[in-house]
């Protein structure tokens, strides 16, 4: 973007420096911007200063899957920490690239699956390596290369051999031309090996241009063979599969008999001392050297080879490791040797959008949600070359070979990929497994997959509903004034006692003002239902005051009037605190790039709504706010081929992986898991503010054209719907239910074990846990997944999902911090919103999390569906949450119900039987009898009023007039209170009160709550 509103820093000026955090001479030097570059002659520097320039040609993505690989290695062999591209990791080193398939080291418990990196093969070369470079990387790949000049270790190669060396490479890059492979170049000239790291690939490929593989493995090698008897008997296979021994060391040899036993051929199979299969497919033939005393090395006797070597594990399961005989039986090893011809060496994402509502007579100017686009569609569109190629100048020949066989590429899909069925891939009774559980085989080099995109904006269909005063079929509650006063009354205190501090971290910070911005959404809703009630009070004053406590707030934090401030980090590309970059423990790491899209994601919301009331600030501070949103959700320059862009420039969707169908929030320090996030509902969240930020910048002028716009909302709400399916695959878990026939065609992604947790706490791409930074308390795991409290919540999790998690949770309520219990209210109230707003009157906003208060809570429940609070004025229909006894239907309100495990309605249940484990069942005769006549139906005057629910008391204590007696502690109270005129508490001493027949105290009532009848004693 031009015009960078914030000031434009070099990390080294803070001492942090780009090379303190990765090694530049990683990557190629075509990769690099001129200062980067290796420096081989001294330069006379000038005397004025240079503006910071970018690390890359490109934008640096920070949140890549193989970011490990540049950053510091371990201390062990200089290796690198692991980097996960599904099924295998893979670490790499100044010499080797070691490949591991972690589910071999899986450890599980009851809280966490773990696998482990174990080098299982280890690919190399005899000659000394000179130099290793990243030199090409894009959304779903990395390439990496090892340069070798020096001479072979373990082999001498020929001067006729060295002669042929400009010719194989000159033969080959025509070969690569015609078949349009590589769209990068190097000088060829220097010996190399590299290999296309790519997301899905059941191979590991590697490309050799005159150089001597070595194969090694963990421990030993117990054989080497050939591959015919196991070739594929589907397709035409005849120029592949060719194998023979050229030599095999005899059982009875003689010191002058070889021990190295010789293959020739294009397909082998390498067998390990822990008993793990290997097909190997060379694109030319190859002459293998197995030493069959150390039985630690496999290499080519024909020394320096130019071709491409791909290694495809036969996955065992953790009970059972397949033998040679079962491989010629198995349909999968089949399927592997016949698709092992195409291989991939890249791949590009791209999205679209349409309509499935699209109608001809609706009108451009019809502002209708049946004008926007309702799917969006992921393309994963794979880079391939072919093993055989044929040496010919006829290129139209060779492209129809190559058109032909490109979409026979073999690729491995996670649980979420909703591919079409006619991709998938029937006969393959192997089983590869990773982290997310189950891959599926799947062919062709072009996959898609769409996403159902999100219509919520500022409140979801539910709070929309309620706030129409339009009662659905399904819904018949709406808002009193009673209602919309005591929220409004808790707002005007919530506004004077939780205001966000300019002295915070830019994470506490963000919270803070997002629970601003929603004081004052809620304050401008509850105006609006109250105009169209025709209340008598104007509550726009409560809006207005609101309003400009949030511009106050936000305007001095996006023009750095705060403590910590934020800049635009010129060498990686990203908007980064000021704190941050001084200090890379602070701030969360954000000077490193961790957590952005939870830290942004918060101020995007709170300039959303700002932006929805005052649209003179997005004219005035619209590109203020851009840059963060940039930051997190931008849309362009996501492969090493990008061209590059003047001024400041950022990665696409800095924390998406695309292949995994969400973020990961690990920036730019290691981790031994690869990457990993736990927020799963904060990362939602971000994308929910990006998007609601790219509706109102949309409508500002000068903005972009309409397209564009269009392209920029849509976009945002991609990531949004991507964001959510992967919450909900990798994050909700369901523990099995043996019953439910389903499972079996839906299996868990996690053990069963690891589901009765309910929620995932960290998702790595090697581990999984119930746990969190900090703390594995279940309620840590639980909240820090479902904050914040905003109209996305109610897309995030499934109804169905909450029964049960909660029925989890309430076991555990009385253990609740004040500071995670209104999350834990708000989450009941998406079963149970009548429990959830009693419970809401014992918690206080200045002791809640820093995101949330009161009146947030209060708005959430009471746009709940099914809420009905028992006094409002009007009537509807009972709720499936409560019954006529004042109980709750809902099993985990029945304390026998909830411990037997079981969700949804109980007392009664959908037939309306009453299970026997309903409290109703086992109370006591007296019990039973009291509340009975604590019910409106119970007394004559109530029931006759139509009033239902419990009356004589209600909630809160309170008997009405109508109620056929009046306890004595009652009368007692009001006797009291008529001798004291200063008691005015009392309900007979307010007049409105008084004329609704109310008892007792009521200003406030004992619990605290002022009425709606006692407007002139507040």
């Amino acid at each position: 973007m031009s015009n960078m509103p914030y000031p434009m820093v070099d990390r080294g000026t803070y001492g942090d420096p780009v090379h303190g955090i990765m090694d530049p001479k990683l990557f190629h030097s075509s990769l690099l911007n001129p200062q980067y570059m290796p420096k081989t002659t001294t330069t006379t520097s000038s005397s004025s200063p240079t503006p910071p320039k970018p690390f890359l040609r490109v934008p640096f993505p920070t949140g890549a899957f193989w970011t490990n690989l540049i950053l510091q290695p371990t201390p062990d062999h200089s290796l690198s920490y692991p980097i996960v591209s599904y099924p295998y990791s893979y670490k790499w080193s100044p010499s080797v690239l070691q490949m591991s398939y972690p589910y071999l080291q899986r450890f599980q418990d009851n809280i966490s699956i773990r696998d482990a990196f174990k080098p299982d093969i280890i690919f190399g070369s005899a000659e000394t390596l000179t130099t290793r470079n990243v030199v090409k990387f894009d959304s779903l790949s990395v390439s990496l290369r090892w340069f070798g000049g020096g001479s072979s270790t373990t082999s001498t190669s020929s001067s006729s051999t060295k002669k042929t060396l400009n010719r194989d490479i000159i033969q080959e890059e025509e070969e690569e031309e015609a078949n349009h492979h590589d769209d990068y170049y190097y000088d060829e000239v220097e010996p190399y090996w590299e290999s296309y790291i790519v997301q899905g690939s059941p191979y590991t490929t590697i490309k050799y241009k005159h150089i001597t593989p070595v194969i090694t493995p963990l421990s030993i090698f117990q054989d080497v063979q050939c591959l015919d008897a196991l070739s594929s008997t589907t397709g035409d296979n005849s120029n592949r599969g060719v194998c023979k021994v050229m030599y095999e060391p005899p059982p009875n040899r003689t010191p002058q008999d070889s021990t190295n036993k010789l293959l020739h051929g294009t397909q082998f199979l390498l067998h390990s001392q822990e008993n793990l299969y290997w097909l190997v497919f060379a694109s030319k033939p190859i002459t293998l050297s197995f030493d069959t005393i150390t039985k630690h090395t496999i290499t080519s006797s024909d020394g320096v080879y130019t071709g491409v070597l791909r290694f495809a594990l036969v996955p065992p399961t953790l009970s059972h490791y397949p033998d040679a005989s079962s491989l010629s039986l198995s349909s999968g090893v089949k399927q592997l040797i016949y698709h092992s011809n195409v291989y991939p060496t890249g791949g590009e994402v791209s999205w679209d959008f349409f309509n499935t509502h699209k109608n001809n007579n609706t009108s451009d100017t019809d502002d209708s949600s049946m004008r926007m686009n309702n799917v969006g569609t992921i393309k994963f569109k794979y880079n391939v070359m072919l093993m055989t190629t044929t040496s010919t100048s006829d290129t139209t020949a060779t492209n129809n070979n190559y058109l032909a066989e490109k979409n026979n590429l073999l690729m491995l899909s996670l649980p979420h990929h909703a591919l079409p069925s006619d991709m998938m891939l029937k006969t393959f009774d192997l089983e590869y497994n990773c982290i997310k559980g189950k891959m599926k085989p799947v062919v062709g080099a072009e996959w898609s997959y769409n996403e159902t995109l999100t219509f919520v904006d500022f409140d979801d269909e539910e709070a929309k509903q309620a706030l129409s005063l339009q009662p659905s079929n399904n819904n018949t509650q709406h808002f009193n004034p009673t209602i919309i006063r005591e929220i409004l009354k808790q707002v005007q205190e919530d506004l004077t006692r939780v205001l966000p501090t300019l002295d915070e971290n830019v994470y506490g910070f963000g919270k803070q003002v997002a629970r601003l911005a929603q004081l004052v959404h809620i304050a401008r809703r509850m105006n609006e239902v109250s105009s169209s009630l025709s209340l008598s009070n104007d509550l726009g004053y409560v809006v207005d005051q609101g309003a400009d406590i949030l511009h106050s707030f936000l305007t001095a934090f996006l023009t750095n009037k705060e403590r910590d401030k934020l800049v635009y980090d010129a060498n990686l590309g990203g908007m980064i605190t000021l704190d941050g970059l001084k200090n890379t423990e602070a701030d969360f790491g954000n000077g490193r790039y961790n957590d952005h899209h939870f830290h942004y994601g918060y101020i995007l919301y709170a300039c959303a709504i700002m932006g929805d009331i005052n649209a003179t600030f997005v004219s005035e501070y619209g590109h203020f706010v851009d840059p963060l949103l940039f930051d997190v959700a931008h849309s362009s320059y996501s492969h090493s081929n990008s061209e590059p862009l003047d001024g400041a420039f950022f990665p696409l969707a800095r924390y998406k992986s695309w292949f995994d169908g969400h973020s990961f929030a690990s920036g730019l320090f290691p981790f031994g898991n690869g990457k990993s996030q736990e927020s799963s509902s904060e990362s939602v969240n971000c994308y929910y503010g990006a998007y609601l930020w790219s509706i109102i910048r949309s409508k500002s002028d000068g903005f972009g054209n309409k397209e564009e716009n269009k392209k920029l909302v849509d976009f945002a709400r991609l990531l949004l719907a991507t964001e959510i399916r992967g919450a909900k695959t990798y994050w909700h878990m369901h523990p099995p239910d043996t019953s439910d026939a389903k499972l079996e065609n839906d299996p868990a992604i996690y053990s069963s074990r690891l589901a009765q947790n309910y929620m995932v706490g960290n998702l790595g791409m090697m581990d999984v846990t119930c746990s969190t930074w900090f703390g594995h308390e279940p309620l840590y795991v639980h909240m820090i997944n479902f904050i914040p409290i905003t109209a996305i919540t109610s897309e995030l999790f499934d109804r169905t999902y909450i029964e049960g998690e909660y029925n989890y949770l309430s076991l555990r309520y009385q253990e609740v911090q004040m500071a995670w219990r209104g999350y834990v209210i708000c989450d009941e109230a998406m079963v149970d919103p009548n429990s959830a707003w009693a419970k809401a009157s014992n918690i206080y906003s200045p002791e809640l999390d820093s995101a949330l208060s009161k009146s947030q809570v209060l708005y959430w429940i009471s746009t709940r569906r099914g809420f009905n609070l028992p006094n409002s004025s009007g009537t509807s229909d009972e709720t499936p949450s409560t019954v006529a006894n004042g109980g709750s239907a809902l099993c985990y309100q029945n304390k026998k119900c909830g411990q037997q495990g079981l969700t949804g309605e109980c007392c009664p249940a959908a037939n309306g039987v009453v299970l026997g484990c309903c409290d109703i069942l086992s109370s006591d005769s007296d019990k039973s009898s009291t509340a009975n006549s604590s019910s409106c139906i119970a007394n004559e005057k109530c029931a006759a009023a139509g009033l239902e629910g419990d009356c004589c008391p209600a909630p809160g204590g309170i008997h009405l007039g109508c109620c056929d007696s009046t306890p004595s502690s009652v009368r007692q109270t009001e006797v009291s209170a008529n001798k004291t005129e200063s008691n005015s508490s009392s309900c007979s001493q307010v007049e409105n009160c008084a004329l609704l027949g109310l008892i007792g105290e009521c200003c406030p009532t004992p619990d605290g709550v002022y009425l709606g009848c006692c407007d002139e004693q507040r």
